[in-house]
């Protein structure tokens, strides 16, 4: 009867792991993804559960410290406000394959 128990709670104890483990990846399976760039097989993608404004921003106004990479110096065209504390560029597409002169 004692190996019954200690199997049931090894068991049991393994079978509330795995359900703590997938529920905490639910949530990551329900965010939504805004898609940034496409070219070719290379993506960027930004996770968000949503966008609530896009906020036009003229090219001008932003500056990049220069620590980024694929799109450096790029112009953006706007800010994805995606939460009240979350704002991220929304980068020129166009200029993201284009190499930094």
């Amino acid at each position: 009867m004692r190996g019954f128990k200690e199997a049931r709670d090894t068991i049991l104890k393994q079978l509330l792991t795995l359900f703590d483990s997938a529920q905490e990846l639910l949530n990551d399976l329900r965010r939504r993804i805004a898609v940034i760039i496409g070219a070719g097989d290379d993506c960027r993608a930004l996770g968000a559960d949503g966008v609530i404004d896009i906020v036009r921003l003229p090219g001008d106004r932003y500056r990049h410290d220069g620590r980024q990479s694929a799109a450096h110096g790029a112009p953006t065209s706007g800010l994805l406000i995606l939460d009240d504390q979350s704002v991220v560029p929304m980068l020129n597409w166009r200029s993201l394959g284009a190499k930094p002169s």
